[in-house]
């Protein structure tokens, strides 16, 4: 016998948690500063906001945890695979 512990979210709670997931992830100081905003934490679009934020941070920070995923000394990024025939005029290939 399965039981499901599935629980309705609220769509505001849930609205709040995917903006703050979002915004942590694309700009993080911002995100920072909406979060110490709220006047009223305990409202639903506020604490999902919140959670979202932590909810991002927690999975950057496991993914970070992972040894293959670090750069390797040295290495400030990771080096991206360069496509060398693209729009290369050195081919000597001829546009239409």
């Amino acid at each position: 016998m399965e039981q499901e512990f599935e629980q309705e979210v609220h769509p505001n709670y849930l609205k709040g948690f995917n903006e703050g997931y979002l915004l942590k992830q694309h700009n993080p100081e911002l995100a920072d500063s909406l979060a110490r905003s709220f006047k009223d934490i305990s409202s639903e679009r506020a604490s999902g906001f919140i959670a979202g934020g932590k909810e991002y941070e927690k999975e950057r920070d496991q993914v970070l945890s992972i040894s293959w995923m670090k750069p390797l000394p040295g290495e400030d990024t990771p080096q991206q695979e360069k496509n060398m025939d693209k729009d290369n005029p050195d081919l000597g290939i001829e546009k239409d």
